[in-house]
């Protein structure tokens, strides 16, 4: 399923009812949402997490965050919903030109290496608040034999 609401003018309470409303699709497998350019935040970063909790069949999860108000609550929120995946093998997180400092980022890179079958992982915090030091120590918590890893920072 993709969600594509990239360059639009939703906000925090419309992404809070989308991912609501994406709760009840449990057995989804695929699952892009791209938000890039909008004017959310934390808030509904933190409707994001508790979302992806609840979808235990992702095997695929592209999110698109770029050029949004995301911080370090938000991508702490969004790590909150990644125990529950162990079915993921691939993810995509564009988190550039946002918020997100060491912080959340590390707790995004702490919670990923848990997930027993994701095996490809692109993570982006290109632009953000993000230190090299941080990216490089997030590629090597996540590289393992037969993993893929790109973290930029």
């Amino acid at each position: 399923m993709t969600l594509w609401l990239r360059g639009t003018e939703v906000g925090d309470a419309g992404v809070v009812a989308l991912c609501e409303g994406c709760t009840v699709l449990t057995q989804l497998k695929e699952l892009t949402l791209n938000f890039v350019g909008t004017e959310i935040g934390d808030t509904a970063a933190a409707a994001i997490g508790p979302s992806l909790h609840r979808l235990t069949q992702l095997r695929q999860v592209n999110l698109l965050l770029q050029r949004t108000a995301v911080g370090d609550d938000g991508a702490k929120a969004i790590a909150a919903g990644f125990p529950a995946l162990n079915q993921l093998t691939q993810l995509y997180i564009d988190l550039r030109q946002t918020r997100v400092g060491d912080a959340g980022a590390l707790a995004i890179g702490e919670v990923l290496r848990g997930l027993p079958k994701l095996d490809d992982i692109t993570i982006n915090f290109e632009d953000s608040q993000v230190s090299s030091k941080t990216g490089t120590s997030i590629r090597e918590m996540l590289t393992k034999p037969n993993v893929w890893a790109d973290v930029f920072a």
